[in-house]
């Protein structure tokens, strides 16, 4: 397989199960931290919730192989506008459907993770390859056209994002594509959520663009 074979577009209502049921296998880890759900219920409850913003133009980038979603890439910039999620319950449903203790510390949980945005750059929320699929070039390949969004279509001097620093394999691919570690910031209360206490924020400059 090739990179040729690998094509990106943006996102479809049809998306939301596949892009959901990736998300549970890429982020099991954290997810199971944070609830009592069961891996089905996970995937229902971030097409539930606002786990995943849907904005205009196309933040969410789906990579797709011979039709099959196997890649998704989540990127905010505070000029593209949010677009409510259609199929989105509202906290009172979320609680009845997956109870209070679930939908508390699942949205407190994933607040953490969110970067706030700033007016020069676009940062990467989310990504994730389904697992069958990972080492061939996917995340790359979503990650540049991230790039092309970021400092062609948006005109952005900065693309952005944080990493666990135990992520050693995420950073160098984050450094082969022209990024670099900016500072390393320590959170007790990512650790007490995720076990994971140290961050690394990265950044790509328009001008060191690969």
């Amino acid at each position: 397989m090739t990179s040729n074979d690998i094509n990106l577009r943006t996102f479809q209502n049809d998306d939301l199960l596949p892009i959901a049921s990736i998300l549970v296998d890429a982020f099991d880890s954290k997810f199971s931290r944070l609830s009592t759900l069961n891996r089905e219920e996970l995937r229902d409850y971030i097409i539930d919730s606002s786990f995943i913003d849907i904005v205009e133009p196309n933040n969410i980038i789906i990579a797709t192989i011979k039709n099959e979603v196997v890649g998704i890439l989540s990127l905010k910039c505070n000029k593209i506008k949010i677009l409510q999620n259609k199929k989105m319950l509202s906290f009172n449903e979320l609680v009845k459907k997956y109870g209070l203790f679930n939908t508390v510390k699942l949205g407190l949980g994933t607040s953490l993770l969110k970067e706030e945005e700033k007016n020069n750059a676009c940062y990467i929320d989310f990504i994730a390859v389904k697992k069958e699929h990972r080492s061939k070039g996917i995340g790359k390949k979503l990650i540049t056209n991230s790039c092309e969004i970021t400092f062609n279509r948006l005109n952005k001097q900065y693309l952005t994002l944080y990493v666990s620093s135990k992520n050693i394999r995420a950073i160098k691919l984050y450094k082969n594509l022209g990024f670099h570690v900016v500072k390393k910031t320590r959170s007790l209360l990512t650790y007490f959520t995720f076990k994971e206490i140290e961050w690394s924020y990265m950044i790509l400059e328009k001008y060191n663009d690969k």
